[in-house]
């Protein structure tokens, strides 16, 4: 009788876990690694407070039979939430990212997904700098030939084609937006790959059992916001950005059809040295340097820095909800 007492003394316990067994024994569909992960720290925060509650029933401590009924409707509560995020999880992977990964050429889930636009926006701007060190090649070898001659024991040189030095200086400029968009992108890659392995992994796990507790309650919240931010929102961001700019054109290069590949040192008729304004003409041409600044700033840089504030900005405010309070500046300044 008195274990039947004890029973339903912690009925919000006993509740908490029918829900946590019954996501547990979900389908293959529904459940992946770190779901699975989340709802055993789920269990093994009720199993604890069960026990809890148990010593606290047979020593007799009112007080303490409170705190855990309290914990345990927090607990009912915070497995409701997983419940509702989980299935619109589910919702994203199985029917949402079909979509999404035919209109970009992507596959897999949600982060997969993002990691390979970005890889695809790395292998581009790769290709762009590979392209502008050639045309660079190109330039300098041209522009490095001289003319020697001797007259009557004396000699000279003449620099024929020292003008076309000129074209390397705004390809040195495209060189180096393409070099810091491929940092900007090497970094987004990695919040990504970070993402993967730990948020929704560790932190989430980690967040939802200091969530359980009085103590750490508010830190859990920050680890749920941090984690829900990085896993869900800043991809889903990279996702959104790619499909936005999706059909802009690439840059293309075709500077090297404005002007003689070779310089003829002995030429004294400047052919080559009038080659020069087209070629710099193409260098700023719309079709050069405006793609460039589309495909280059704003895929990697801007909108990098658009996904960031978007998710230190949602980490704030879903902290704000569940009681922890996080200073955006301070997350600005660290990312």
């Amino acid at each position: 009788m008195k274990y039947l007492e004890l029973l339903n003394s912690c009925k919000y316990l006993v509740i908490a876990m029918l829900l946590l067994l019954n996501l547990a024994t979900a389908s293959d569909g529904f459940t992946s690694n770190w779901q699975i992960i989340c709802i055993i720290s789920l269990i093994i925060v009720c199993v604890v407070l069960g026990i809890i509650y148990a010593i606290s029933y047979f020593i007799g401590s009112p007080l303490l039979q409170r705190t855990v009924k309290g914990e345990a409707m927090q607990l009912l509560f915070t497995i409701i939430g997983v419940a509702f995020f989980l299935s619109f999880m589910f919702v994203i992977e199985s029917q949402l990212m079909v979509g999404i990964n035919e209109v970009l050429g992507t596959e897999g889930n949600l982060m997969d997904s993002s990691l390979g636009v970005t890889g695809m926006n790395l292998n581009e701007l790769s290709g762009y700098a590979n392209d502008l060190v050639g045309e660079l090649e190109d330039v300098g070898e041209a522009a490095s030939k001289t003319a020697s001659c001797n007259f009557y024991a004396v000699g000279f040189s003449i620099s024929t084609c020292s003008s076309f030095s000129i074209i390397q200086s705004p390809l040195t400029q495209a060189l180096n937006v393409v070099y810091a968009g491929i940092v900007d992108l090497t970094a987004q890659q990695f919040i990504l790959n970070f993402s993967k392995v730990f948020m929704f992994t560790v932190v989430l796990p980690l967040g939802l059992i200091f969530r359980s507790f009085h103590f750490t309650r508010r830190a859990g919240g920050a680890l749920i916001a941090v984690a829900v931010g990085f896993g869900l929102i800043f991809p889903a961001g990279v996702l959104l950005n790619q499909y936005l700019v999706n059909g802009l054109d690439p840059p293309t290069l075709i500077i090297s059809t404005r002007y003689p590949g070779l310089c003829d040192e002995f030429d004294p008729g400047g052919t080559y040295t009038k080659a020069i304004k087209p070629a710099l003409d193409n260098i700023f041409e719309e079709e050069f340097y405006g793609r460039l600044i589309e495909n280059v700033l704003l895929r990697s840089m801007i909108f990098t820095i658009i996904n960031l504030f978007i998710t230190l900005t949602f980490i704030q405010w879903s902290a704000g909800l569940f009681g922890a309070a996080v200073d955006l500046a301070v997350l600005t300044r660290l990312a």
